[in-house]
C-alpha cells in the first residue's frame, strides 16, 4: 500500500524515513519530494524523521485538477502537517519564494502552534 494522506480535495503522496526531530522537505516546482532530495535523505534520516510530500499537481499525488499555485501548495503543506500533528519542524526547500509563502500561510492561518526551527534553502545561482 502506497503512503497517501487525505489533504483537502487531494490524496497527497508522501514518503517518511528515519526517526528523531522532524524535517519537512519542500521540493521545487516540476519535481517530486524524494527525487529532489535524493542526495540529502540518507544523511538526514540517520537522526531525523524526514517527510517528503509530493505537492498538488506533482509526482504521485492524486487530484482531479493538475492546476496549482504556490499559495495553494502552502495551504496543503499546513494541512499535511496538521494531519500528522507536526507542530515543530525544520524546513528544507529549493525556493525562497515557496518557503516564504509557506511561512506567510502559517501566519495567515494563525498557526500559533507551528514552530519552524530552521529554514534551509537550496538554490542554484547563475554564474556571472
Amino acid at each position: 500500500m502506497m503512503p497517501y494522506v487525505q489533504v483537502k480535495n487531494l490524496e497527497m503522496f508522501y514518503e517518511k524515513m528515519g526517526t528523531g526531530e522532524t524535517v519537512l522537505f519542500l521540493h521545487s516546482s516540476y519535481s517530486r519530494g524524494i527525487l529532489a532530495f535524493a542526495s540529502q535523505m540518507l544523511d538526514f534520516q540517520k537522526k531525523c524523521t524526514c517527510y517528503f510530500p509530493d505537492f498538488r499537481g506533482h509526482g504521485r499525488t492524486r487530484c482531479e485538477s493538475l492546476e496549482w499555485s504556490t499559495p495553494q501548495i502552502a495551504d496543503d503543506v499546513i494541512e499535511f502537517m496538521n494531519k500528522w500533528n507536526i507542530s515543530t519542524t525544520h524546513l528544507v526547500g529549493y525556493k525562497r519564494q515557496k518557503i516564504g509563502v509557506v511561512t506567510r500561510s502559517f501566519q495567515r492561518n494563525n498557526s500559533a502552534v507551528f514552530n519552524a526551527r530552521h529554514f534551509l534553502l537550496l538554490e542554484s545561482m547563475t554564474p556571472m
